[in-house]
């Protein structure tokens, strides 16, 4: 290398000692031997695009191009032989235990002094970290060369310093060896590093036997980069299973991360190494693990209550929603999902119901994977969208996505934070979840797990999904097929089932009014024109179905069968059990009913002897026979 190629950037990193700035740098000079000299002999200037370099010591004199032969070890002609004299074995010592520490002292702004109480140790260029038992010793050299003895860290304690048999209550475990010296600087919590750094899974029993000697609380300080943040997460949950409060330190708060900063030490060096200026600042960003999510008190849950609703469909839906929409094949359920989708892009009645008419129109976008693209477009054409409601329907068609391939998600999320999306709709989830066993729950995580990433970067996100039901006409939670734990996620369900004349639709969800009481449903009329001249989408759901469940119904019989019984003259339990055939328990249970109710009067015959029945006034009768589920 020529001396007219010399870069700082290629000269620094290869010196040892080096301090300054900008353009002005000393080093000790490779060329001779500096052990024992009072100054670093070496001078490097920048002048513009050139680096000058020579050594000062009288009894070298090297210039750039010595440097940097000694330094390629394309050395052509011996250096020059240099005897420097010890002015006397203290001193000689004092230098060289400076050579020795100098670059660790530089490097961390760390005084000698801290270092030396730690049991730090010189061995030449590096530093020495000890462990009495076993006998284990780390040695770091410049730039980044580390060196085990005895066995390696592997063999070594999980904590350096090993810790102490009494301890103060409040103690900081960190990430390097840099960090540890830096945070006993600083006056930080007593601190110790973890011996295999980022990489510590630290053994079992370790927290508890620091709880043993007097630890209550411990501060976990991870670099600012993700195997930091995972070494921060890992040691605060197995502190805080030993009983420990745990306060973790997020250095990522308070630096850029275009920085070059990421553990306490680089925050001493923003600080000018200022001790007390960089604990203020760690002291910011250090925080409980307990307080790492606002909990709300009673007065902001009674501010959040007064609040108005915003309503995306009034009593339905709000933002942030999941919503499943649920029935048997052919069921007309992608007719309603276009139906709901024409209600929220243009402002008219979902299911032609005056109380569902959005506040406001909102952007939708439906992905449809089934069917072909003219079929698709024809459908969307009966829902005769007008004028600005027509640029607030997006639409895919069979594009391939997949709740199991994340890029296609991303694509999805993207879009929708370009268009201002509002509402997007899936269907049928069973073509975007390939491979999925459907009844298998963590399986199925999959889908919800991809749906919660949306939400979460965008919180006002309505996501609907569109899914097979089981041949079931019960229209409820145990209909929708697969596993239990699409009915747990979402927060509406919409269950459809294909009747003669149109479509039976049930209603149910966690936070909404109940619009239909227990079994009851909409009959809804679908018109589907075929005109494509004339296309119409059209759907009425204003007739409510009253359903009586068949359980319902036995109950209900069950209970008639006993009060016929009193009042065709059965007095006592045992003769209403065998003219009825019911268990004696049921029959126990409906005459204690009725007798609440005041429909049987109740008789004590006395110790011993069994209660008589009579019936009083008419008979009552809830459900007669012949009676059928709609």
């Amino acid at each position: 290398m020529k001396a007219s190629e010399v870069t700082l950037d290629w000269l620094l990193p290869q010196l040892e000692g080096v301090e300054g700035s900008g353009n002005s740098y000393q080093a000790w000079c490779p060329v001779h031997d500096d052990e024992g000299s009072q100054h670093k002999g070496l001078s490097i200037t920048l002048s513009g695009n050139r680096v000058l370099c020579k050594c000062q010591s009288p009894q070298c004199g090297a210039t750039l191009t010595q440097v940097i032969a000694v330094l390629t070890g394309e050395e052509d002609r011996p250096a020059p032989k240099v005897t420097v004299r010890a002015q006397a074995s203290t001193q000689k010592e004092r230098g060289s235990k400076k050579r020795g520490f100098e670059w660790w002292v530089s490097k961390t702004l760390v005084p000698i002094e801290v270092w030396e109480a730690l049991g730090v140790s010189q061995n030449g260029t590096g530093v020495i970290f000890e462990f009495n038992d076993p006998p284990v010793a780390k040695i770091r050299k410049p730039p980044k060369e580390i060196i085990w003895t005895g066995m390696d860290e592997w063999g070594a304690p999980p904590l350096w310093p090993t810790p102490e048999g009494d301890l103060p209550s409040h103690i900081s475990i960190w990430e390097g060896e840099s960090d540890c010296g830096t945070a006993r600087f600083c006056g930080l919590p007593q601190a110790y590093a973890a011996t295999k750094g980022a990489q510590a899974d630290f053994p079992p029993g370790m927290f508890e036997e620091l709880r043993s000697r007097g630890v209550s609380e411990i501060t976990v300080g991870g670099d600012a980069d993700s195997a930091g943040i995972e070494f921060s997460i890992r040691a605060s949950g197995q502190a805080l299973a030993a009983g420990l409060r745990v306060n973790v330190v997020h250095i990522q708060d308070l630096v850029s991360a275009f920085s070059g900063v990421n553990d306490l030490n680089g925050v001493l060096r923003l600080c000018d190494g200022d001790p007390k200026e960089c604990r203020a600042q760690i002291e910011k960003v250090t925080r409980p693990v307990a307080n790492n999510y606002p909990v709300l008190d009673m007065d902001e849950i009674d501010e959040i209550a007064e609040t108005e609703m915003n309503w995306i469909l009034p009593g339905m839906i709000s933002p942030g929603d999941k919503v499943l929409i649920s029935g048997p094949q052919k069921s007309y359920k992608t007719y309603i999902e276009l139906d709901l989708a024409r209600s929220l892009v243009s402002c008219t009645a979902f299911l032609n119901r005056p109380e569902w008419v959005p506040n406001h129109p909102v952007n939708v976008l439906l992905i449809q994977e089934e069917g072909s693209k003219q079929a698709w477009a024809k459908r969307i054409r009966r829902l005769s969208l007008q004028g600005t409601a027509r640029a607030r329907f997006h639409t895919l068609h069979r594009r391939g996505i997949r709740f199991t391939e994340p890029d296609t998600i991303d694509f999805v999320l993207s879009y929708c934070r370009e268009h201002e999306i509002h509402v997007v709709m899936f269907d049928p989830l069973q073509r975007m979840m390939p491979g999925i066993d459907e009844n298998d729950n963590a399986a199925t995580g999959i889908v919800w797990d991809q749906v919660m990433r949306m939400q979460f970067a965008l919180p006002d996100l309505v996501c609907v999904v569109v899914h097979h039901a089981n041949k079931s006409e019960t229209l409820t939670w145990e209909s929708v097929r697969g596993a239990s734990r699409h009915g747990g996620e979402v927060d509406l369900g919409l269950f459809v089932q294909k009747t003669d004349d149109g479509v039976r639709i049930g209603v149910d969800g966690r936070d909404i009014p109940r619009y239909l009481g227990t079994g009851e449903a909409f009959d809804a009329t679908v018109s589907i024109s075929a005109d494509d001249e004339a296309p119409n989408l059209f759907i009425d759901a204003t007739e409510i179905h009253v359903k009586v469940n068949q359980v319902q119904n036995l109950v209900l019989k069950n209970r008639d069968a006993v009060m016929n019984a009193v009042a065709d003259g059965c007095t006592t339990l045992a003769s209403v059990v065998s003219q009825t055939g019911i268990a004696d328990n049921t029959a126990r249970k409906y005459l204690k009913e009725l007798v609440e109710e005041g429909h049987v009067e109740e008789t004590q015959q006395g110790p011993g002897k069994a209660n008589t029945y009579a019936a009083k006034g008419e008979r009552t009768g809830t459900v007669e026979e012949g009676d059928t589920e709609g």
